[in-house]
């Protein structure tokens, strides 16, 4: 390979235009985070943080009317007080009548999970939601990691819902910040995502 070496510390607006690249204004390539990296690859980052008090749950966490890539979906635990039972974690899709699954229905058991613990979606709807706990180190190492693709359609007419699922023989008590990348497939109809 031949031609010049750029160091981090040496991009200017002409090796920017001559990279063709997509640099942020202060010019660093070493501190760009996935979420930047996503974000100028085309993907539009939503979060919600959602609490959970029940023994057992389906509960919607983002709304769209219109079709969308899902680049990538997580939740990170916070204000863990009670999540001695939290069994069957999944991930699924709704539009009023009609439920598909995003990760299997047989779910994670993410019982005792503890602050900055992370639920993953690292595979295809057969696979389970994937759990970090945060009660040491930890990594995954699944091929395609946190971003697998999916294409998501929505029933024309309604809003419909990307839910989170749990079981719980008791009350729980956390909450999740749900962190999902995406993409519109379409400019005449958005996907309209929304935290709900």
């Amino acid at each position: 390979m031949s031609g010049p070496i750029i160091h981090a510390g040496d991009v200017t607006a002409q090796t920017t235009t001559a990279l063709g690249a997509a640099i942020t204004a202060s010019g660093s390539l070493t501190n760009n985070s996935m979420m930047d990296l996503a974000a100028r690859a085309g993907s539009r980052i939503i979060e919600n943080n959602v609490a959970f008090t029940a023994a057992g749950a389906t509960t919607n966490i983002f709304s769209f009317t219109g079709p969308f890539r899902l680049d990538a979906i997580y939740g990170i635990f916070n204000t863990v007080t009670d999540s001695t039972s939290c069994a069957a974690a999944s991930l699924n899709v709704h539009d009023a009548t009609n439920t598909v699954q995003l990760t299997s229905v047989a779910g994670v058991d993410a019982s005792a999970a503890v602050d900055q613990a992370m639920l993953v979606k690292v595979g295809n709807a057969a696979a389970a939601l994937t759990f970090l706990d945060a009660d040491q180190v930890r990594i995954d190492e699944t091929v395609d990691g946190v971003y697998f693709p999916t294409l998501v359609n929505a029933k024309e007419g309604v809003t419909n819902y990307v839910r989170f699922v749990y079981t719980s023989g008791t009350a729980v008590v956390f909450s999740i910040r749900f962190v999902l990348l995406y993409q519109d497939l379409s400019q005449s109809v958005p996907a309209a995502l929304a935290a709900v």
